[in-house]
């Protein structure tokens, strides 16, 4: 079975050393035109977070340049929590 009024939540791309920045922003202009045409699609912004006021990624919240520490992972849900209590009823 569908569930057509299911949310799903999109998030953006984190910044990474591996990819260059201006690919990662490309990539989540497109991801935010994509979820635009889907009703149930809700995009959760969680590059610019990841970003110190520079601009450049903010090495502190990762553990290797790609992948969230522990406090890169609390900011992340500190996003997506009230994304969640948005669109999710509670029972």
């Amino acid at each position: 079975t569908t569930a057509p009024a299911t949310p799903v939540f999109v998030c953006q791309i984190l910044p990474s050393h591996s990819v260059p920045l201006k690919t990662i922003e490309a990539a989540n202009t497109l991801i935010e035109k994509v979820t635009d045409d889907f009703k149930n699609a809700h995009l959760v912004k969680t590059f610019a977070p990841f970003l110190n006021s520079d601009g450049a990624e903010n090495n502190a919240l990762f553990l290797d340049g790609t992948h969230p520490n522990p406090k890169g992972y609390e900011i992340w849900k500190s996003i997506l929590s009230p994304e969640l209590t948005k669109y999710v009823p509670s029972n």
